[in-house]
């Protein structure tokens, strides 16, 4: 749900053929799958975590301060 609201029909573009949660990658909490955080970063210019917590998806109210910290590390090597 919370991704239609978010994207509409966009969220096809990275869903794909995903039939399970662990299609989609690597889960950051709060529902933030790799799939969409790549997405973020491929199509809407998210440049680095607080970006995509924050101003894209209002995620980092829900996630802890670990959850958060593992985003931005994997952000910044990826």
């Amino acid at each position: 749900l919370r991704l239609a609201r978010g994207y509409g029909t966009e969220a096809r573009r990275f869903l794909g053929a995903a039939k399970v949660r662990s299609d989609l990658g690597g889960d950051f909490g709060s529902g933030l799958s790799e799939a969409e955080v790549r997405h973020l970063i491929d199509h809407e210019c998210a440049m680095d975590a607080e970006d995509e917590l924050w101003r894209r998806t209002k995620l980092g109210l829900h996630m802890t301060t670990a959850q958060r910290e593992h985003l931005a590390t994997w952000m910044e090597g990826r």
